[in-house]
């Protein structure tokens, strides 16, 4: 009888054991689904424009009919750009603001910490968002750590993953920019680090474009006064968290790396002369969208489309083009009795493997759009987010054309009004498309003298075949 009793009872262990790791794999199952089912159905539908920005928009109001205050200086080379930022963070009397997507923990983005921290002892204050996506770079950083220690400096991270809300996990703060003493700001399409600044012989260089804008006389009615109310919005967010440390070991580090950058980049610890620097321009305007964590009206997209529809003859470049529905129908709508030219990366030289392999599945429809289409070929891949429109607006910032700038996440673009820019830009985008090829609408391909033929290994593509098969799925979340 007794050996039978413990037959039972192993029996009744085993089964409740069996019972337990059903349990287990159910709950698992179900949080595995609540995670998946959060993280993209919300995105599936796509809002239409606010009301607010409908009622508001005014393509009249982007034009100015004397100089303005505000001068600018147009940046696209990396090393400029890092000097650029150096030299705002050195200027700087009373308060510098950083945004950015991405900030890792490599040669620029510690020489741009080392940089704030010699500012924030000096006494200037700091405040610095980055988005959480990668926000480990930032956390694990001990010049990061540093800089967070200092008593006059507040570092953010924005909407770190929550697993008990995953519907706000795809919503990214994707803008780019840096602002000093509420006077002077930078504001473009770079991350900091070592892809888009300095010269520190990245594998996986980019180049991108931003604008230096700078006014002596700032006021309400400028563009500087509205982007630092924009961040303000932003740092208060209920998303934003606070980094909180205290971390010395690297301060001999630190610096050491300001003394060597000042030695490297002299020029960006001259004092200079910013109305030598830069142009005057008629206005300069600041185009933003929802700030909500979640699923957003395509506010930025909207007004991006009406001032296109208000000129005749527009120049679009972008790294790719990923759209839904929606946006198809408006550009088809603006190809109508108008000149439009859309420049990308080729799929084959493009650094966005994903963006890559959506074009190829969808480039036919984008073809059949009205658009002229512009291949681009080269050895850097272009990062830049740019718009000119006949022969005075030029638009610069961080908005891609695709569905996550559109609807997830939060970008700003700059609207410049300067016949001067224009034909700049007009300038080197034709150099773009003179290495490019150019698909017309009625399917004739032109390949122009700069345009090299790619010819992708078996291994890519493999991956390309593969990646066009799976992105379907999931193209509206990229």
């Amino acid at each position: 009888m007794k050996g039978i009793d413990i037959m039972v009872r192993k029996h009744r262990i085993k089964k409740l054991v069996k019972k337990l790791l059903y349990i287990i794999a159910a709950i698992a199952l179900s949080f595995a689904l609540f995670i998946s089912l959060g993280t993209t159905l919300p995105y599936i539908s796509h809002k239409k424009a606010s009301e607010e920005i409908i009622e508001a928009f005014d393509e009249r109001s982007f034009y100015g009919n004397k100089k303005s205050t505000e001068r600018i200086r147009h940046i696209t080379d990396n090393k400029e750009a890092l000097i650029a930022r150096l030299a705002l963070i050195n200027s700087a009397k009373h308060e510098i603001v950083l945004t950015t997507f991405e900030f890792f923990d490599d040669e620029s983005g510690q020489d741009i910490l080392s940089a704030l921290s010699e500012a924030a002892e000096r006494g200037v204050k700091i405040r610095m968002l980055v988005d959480a996506y990668k926000g480990n770079e930032l956390k694990n950083s001990r010049f990061a750590r540093y800089l967070a220690s200092l008593e006059n400096t507040e570092v953010k991270l924005y909407n770190p993953l929550k697993a008990l809300k995953p519907w706000k996990a795809q919503s990214r703060m994707h803008e780019k920019y840096i602002i000093a003493d509420r006077q002077i700001y930078l504001l473009g399409g770079r991350n900091t680090n070592n892809r888009f600044l300095g010269e520190y012989g990245d594998k996986y260089l980019s180049s991108d474009r931003e604008l230096l804008v700078y006014t002596n006389t700032p006021d309400e009615t400028s563009s500087v006064a509205a982007l630092y109310k924009y961040f303000e919005e932003y740092f208060s967010h209920e998303d934003c968290v606070t980094l909180n440390y205290h971390d010395t070991s690297c301060e001999s580090e630190i610096k050491s790396r300001c003394e060597t950058l000042k030695k490297l980049y002299p020029e960006a610890y001259t004092e200079i002369d910013l109305n030598e620097l830069t142009i005057p321009v008629n206005k300069i305007s600041l185009v933003s969208g929802q700030t909500v964590t979640g699923n957003k009206s395509p506010d930025v997209w909207y007004q991006l489309i009406e001032l296109m529809k208000s000129g005749n003859n527009i120049i679009i470049q972008t790294p790719y083009i990923m759209c839904g529905k929606e946006m198809y129908s408006d550009l088809a709508s603006l190809s109508e009795g108008r000149s439009v030219s859309l420049l990308i990366n080729s799929p084959f030289t493009g650094s966005n493997t994903f963006g890559n392999a959506d074009y190829l599945n969808e480039r036919e429809k984008i073809y059949s759009l009205g658009m002229r289409v512009y291949e681009h070929t080269g050895d850097v891949s272009h990062h830049t987010k740019t718009i000119v429109i006949d022969d005075r607006l030029s638009i610069i910032g961080s908005f891609n054309f695709d569905m996550r700038s559109t609807y997830i996440d939060s970008e700003l673009m700059l609207v410049i009004d300067s016949p001067e820019l224009n034909r700049e830009l007009r300038d080197e985008l034709g150099k773009y498309m003179d290495s490019s090829r150019m698909i017309l609408p009625d399917g004739t391909v032109v390949r122009y003298e700069g345009y090299e033929e790619i010819n992708p290994s078996l291994p890519a593509k493999l991956k390309s075949y593969a990646l066009r098969a799976f992105i379907p799925f999931i193209r509206h979340l990229i």
